[in-house]
């Protein structure tokens, strides 16, 4: 039997051990890295003292509009911009103004950082809203016309800022009779940062419908209720009115639809649920015609071709706090000293009536009708 020496049993040991050192040791984790906490926001422009803001690209749109307008805003629009901004310590080194050939085109050129302010339809505003953000919106026209939009980039604090929109709207001003030509609308041109203007032309994006006419009045415990009347322009120039909110702060207690009118109406009520109506301050007041302190709802119906216009009446009912429909009269008056209402019309091609109505226990009767034969 062969002997195994010490010495080699130690060789052999060493030998393994060698190898076990030769082999790769596996990596080992990094420790994660401490949690930053949520990302401190963007510092907000200051609210006063200087601020700079370098060179200013205004652009405007070129399509169907008047080429010596646009020659015109050119010319004076960069002076008239720099010394706005002066006055409200902005210091800018350059204002060039720029066309582009559509509103696209101007957007992307916003989004590629080429334009620092443009002017677009609304419509084109809402439809690219993720990207721009709206500085001051065209005022004095109507609520259904595809006003201008001045947009800036959407994270763009400076431009989109208190400071920045004050010095563009009064430079902006100070051009107005080009902007009216550029615009092509005579009530066109004036600019401001008006939420609820932009909101309205929202709501007409959205839904096809305006803001017409807002009026306020004072029910029952002293609640300050608002009602927004909302339609919209008619072919002509008129204004349709379908329906009235009642809003009491920002929640609306009540939707007065005009075809609620319709029911047991001698008239018809308000044809197709839509009023028409020549003039915005005409479409509904609020006055008390039942005489028991509190003002009720009046909307202007329609036209007629050769009669008084018809109106329909909700009266307040103080038990439910809310409008109820009650009646029509044509060509109506509202003699508060006599406690009566009258209508008067048009009853043949030679006779005019006149009908006296008074409440009796709190409903509308005929007392007495008048006639004149012409």
């Amino acid at each position: 039997m062969k002997r195994i020496r010490p010495a080699a049993l130690l060789a052999a040991a060493l030998c393994l051990l060698l190898a076990a050192c030769a082999k790769k040791t596996p990596p080992v984790d990094p420790p994660p890295a401490p949690d930053p906490g949520p990302s401190e926001p963007a510092p907000a422009p200051p609210e006063s003292g200087e601020l700079t803001l370098g060179v200013l690209n205004l652009e405007f749109v070129t399509e169907g509009r008047d080429i010596d307008a646009l020659r015109l805003l050119q010319k004076e629009l960069p002076g008239a911009l720099i010394d706005a901004l002066s006055a409200q310590e902005c210091d800018v080194s350059a204002v060039n103004v720029t066309f582009g050939t559509s509103a696209d085109a101007t957007v992307q050129a916003i989004a590629g950082g080429d334009v620092s302010v443009g002017f677009v339809p609304s419509a084109t505003f809402f439809d690219h809203e993720r990207a721009l953000r709206a500085a001051a919106v065209e005022s004095g026209r109507g609520p259904d016309q595809d006003a201008s939009v001045a947009v800036v980039p959407a994270g763009d604090d400076v431009l989109g800022g208190e400071r920045f929109t004050a010095a563009l709207c009064a430079a902006l001003g100070t051009v107005r009779e080009a902007l009216v030509h550029y615009t092509g609308e005579e009530g066109g041109g004036r600019f401001t940062a008006d939420d609820d203007l932009l909101e309205n032309l929202r709501r007409y994006h959205d839904t096809g419908s305006l803001v017409l006419l807002t009026r306020s009045v004072t029910a029952d415990g002293g609640r300050e209720l608002t009602l927004a009347g909302l339609g919209t322009r008619l072919p002509g120039g008129a204004w349709g009115m379908t329906h009235i909110e009642v809003r009491d702060g920002e929640t609306t207690v009540q939707t007065i639809e005009m075809s609620e009118s319709q029911q047991d109406d001698p008239y018809g009520g308000i044809l197709g649920g839509e009023t028409f109506c020549p003039a915005l301050e005409e479409l509904f007041a609020l006055r008390d015609v039942n005489f028991d302190g509190r003002a009720d709802l009046d909307v202007y119906g329609w036209l007629p071709a050769s009669n008084t216009v018809p109106h329909f009446f909700w009266l307040w009912d103080a038990a439910e706090g809310r409008f109820v429909y009650a009646f029509s009269l044509q060509g109506p008056v509202v003699d508060e000293a006599a406690q009566e209402l009258r209508a008067e019309y048009r009853a043949g091609p030679r006779e005019y009536r006149t009908d006296h109505y008074r409440f009796v226990d709190g409903v509308l009767t005929l007392v007495e009708t008048e006639t004149e034969t012409v």
